[in-house]
């Protein structure tokens, strides 16, 4: 199982399973979004483990620049040696820090675009829904 795990899987075979999360400055926002949606998908699935962690699915996760801050925090563990965060707290973080670590003007107006996103969750998938042209164009010129 991966960092943070609670239990052994059953039987994966030679299967290894391998997250490699994007940096990307402040467009961090982004994967954390998709990363908060799925463990919300992996905690209905899985019926034994409602506290499910992403770490629990993953024999490696790994990351570059802002991925690796996401990856220390999807790993990290407590004291009884679970995931200290949950997907959810990194969007969290990006919001109240990214000011802090990216102080331009173009952090400021991701997450002023963050805002405007609506972001959804369907059986199959995560999706953006419905992004305002403007928006998106914003966040493919940073």
């Amino acid at each position: 199982m991966g960092n943070g795990g609670s239990r052994e899987p059953e039987n994966q075979g030679d299967f290894i399973t391998i997250l490699s999360i994007d940096g990307g400055g402040v467009r961090g926002i982004i994967p954390s979004e998709v990363l908060s949606a799925l463990e919300s998908k992996l905690q209905k699935l899985d019926e034994d483990n409602k506290d499910a962690r992403i770490a629990d699915y993953f024999d490696f996760i790994a990351g570059t620049s802002t991925g690796g801050l996401m990856t220390a925090m999807l790993t990290a563990p407590n004291e009884k040696k679970r995931p200290l965060f949950a997907a959810k707290d990194i969007s969290k973080f990006y919001q109240e820090k990214s000011p802090i670590f990216f102080p331009n003007e173009a952090g400021k107006s991701l997450l002023k675009a963050h805002e405007t996103i609506p972001f959804s969750v369907t059986e199959g998938d995560v999706r953006i829904s419905d992004p305002d042209p403007e928006v998106t164009k914003q966040l493919l010129t940073m």
